[in-house]
């Protein structure tokens, strides 16, 4: 069977003009995603994931992006530490497919890819591998919008920068949109311009212990991993969008469907529960 190269796209969305209350926070259905396999890193062994912030971040702003990866595993009681971060010098890629690299970048972006909404916040994308029992995640980066809108550290003007970081990051470690609350998830898909919402909830922490058999009191359990996870699907590029009239379009291999459900590769694990 072909090699599964998956593609999905997460971003936050700005809906309306400045006086409307909320915004879209993400391109991606949690009703669809879930009807699908699951989308993870390949154990709790894959972690602690490093981390690259772009050295384009001022201070206070990179200060934030470091709190925002710490707060997922303070709140799992350091049981597993996800993400080892570091400033850098990266520069924005030329294009999407470029960010396929070594680096698992977040990236502050004043020069907005063509091929991106402009009303999107931030973009999380993910590339992965169909294993016979869930998606692999091997590559994930972080897209910051810096031409089209502003992020506050200090409660001023601007879109908080930590509400939205942890966001993405809860994207890269697998987890979908939850259309719960603001104050049962910060996977929730809208915030208003003034939001702050700055630390996992215990139903984010659920979502994610099930997703990697996480057990807080124990920094030695790892996730277990099938040996039939060996198996590869077909090639797949999955792509999923939330646009300003809030209609969610998820595009497989370019062609628009409702929910993974609906679609019908030659390979039946790829098919919804």
């Amino acid at each position: 069977m072909k090699h599964l190269a998956l593609f999905l796209v997460f971003s936050v969305i700005f809906v309306g003009c400045e006086t409307q209350s909320t915004e879209e926070l993400g391109s991606g259905s949690s009703t669809s995603a879930a009807s699908g396999l699951p989308i993870k890193w390949r154990s709790t062994n894959s972690f602690p994931l490093n981390l690259k912030i772009s050295d384009d971040f001022d201070a206070s702003e990179q200060l934030a992006l470091e709190e925002s990866a710490d707060s997922w595993s303070d709140e799992v009681d350091s049981s597993v530490q996800f993400f080892n971060t570091s400033v850098v010098p990266i520069a924005p890629k030329s294009s999407l497919s470029s960010y396929d690299d070594s680096t698992f970048g977040v990236y502050k972006i004043f020069d907005w890819p063509s091929s991106l909404p402009t009303t999107a916040l931030a973009v999380t994308q993910i590339r992965g591998i169909q294993k016979s029992s869930y998606i692999q995640i091997t590559h994930a980066d972080i897209l910051v919008n810096y031409e089209y809108f502003s992020f506050s550290t200090d409660d001023s003007w601007g879109y908080d920068l930590k509400t939205v970081m942890v966001h993405e990051m809860g994207h890269f470690l697998g987890l979908f949109h939850d259309k719960s609350s603001l104050s049962e998830s910060v996977m929730y898909p809208s915030i208003g311009q003034f939001t702050v919402n700055q630390t996992p909830h215990t139903r984010d922490i659920n979502n994610l212990s099930s997703k990697y058999s996480l057990n807080r009191s124990s920094s030695t359990n790892r996730g277990i991993v099938n040996n039939k996870d060996d198996e590869m699907g077909e090639e797949v590029v999955i792509t999923l969008e939330l646009h300003k009239d809030n209609s969610e379009i998820m595009k497989i291999n370019g062609v628009v469907y409702e929910s993974f459900n609906d679609y019908h590769g030659s390979t039946n694990c790829f098919h919804g529960k």
